[in-house]
């Protein structure tokens, strides 16, 4: 981002000019943007398969999305069954598309998923309801605000909740199976406040027999 948010720089490998090219952004003056520079910094996006972004932006009505195979920045419109607070947004990735984790009350948070991009058409797929909840032992439920949703698990049937608070450190993390709506607490993940959680796979390819494997690793071994 560049010009205080007004456009962006994008860099292709292998473009003819190894060039940086500038494209405008989503607002046409500085009077649309729905933050104050001295408040606001552009973070890392939600990345939808390596094909589409989505920033957020402080608005309590849009996000700001791009697709790479057409490079133009769009206003991307949340769903409006609910006067949303901007403080109250959660975007993750989950199977594919975008996720907003909206905590509507101090005990109640809403799914809403993305499901249509270019019809821009949000689903509502779940509701994580206090008093529906099945809790394991020793495990208790602080007030939603203070839940803070970092990833998915398990083909986004599970989760990750930290404890948010106003130390550096949140000691304890929580498990939320949707399937089951059964919350189970951990204190074995620690977390920093502000850290990130990516999900990892051990590997990238699955070998499919011995010999396969055999040849590979003859391959990186050899001199």
């Amino acid at each position: 981002m560049y010009a205080d948010g007004f456009g962006f720089e994008i860099f292709t490998l292998g473009g003819s000019d190894y060039a940086w090219k500038r494209i405008p952004g989503p607002f046409k003056s500085f009077r649309e943007r729905p933050f104050r520079l001295g408040d606001f910094k552009w973070s890392d996006p939600v990345s939808i398969n390596g094909q589409v972004f989505h920033w957020y932006v402080q608005s309590n009505r849009y996000i700001v999305s791009r697709d790479i195979s057409d490079e133009i920045p769009r206003k991307t419109f949340l769903p409006r069954q609910h006067k949303r607070n901007k403080h109250r947004f959660v975007f993750l990735e989950m199977g594919g598309k975008l996720a907003l984790l909206y905590y509507v009350y101090s005990t109640q948070t809403d799914v809403w998923i993305l499901e249509d991009f270019p019809g821009k058409i949000w689903i509502k797929t779940h509701s994580i309801i206090a008093e529906e909840i099945k809790y394991t032992t020793n495990s208790y439920l602080p007030d939603f605000f203070s839940l803070f949703a970092v990833a998915p698990l398990r083909d986004c049937e599970v989760l990750i909740f930290r404890h948010r608070n106003n130390n550096y450190i949140s000691v304890y993390s929580y498990l939320y199976d949707m399937r089951q709506r059964e919350l189970k607490m951990t204190k074995n993940m620690i977390m920093k406040n502000g850290s990130k959680l990516i999900h990892h796979r051990s590997s990238l390819i699955q070998w499919k027999n011995e010999e396969v494997v055999a040849k590979r690793l003859a391959s990186l071994t050899s001199p």
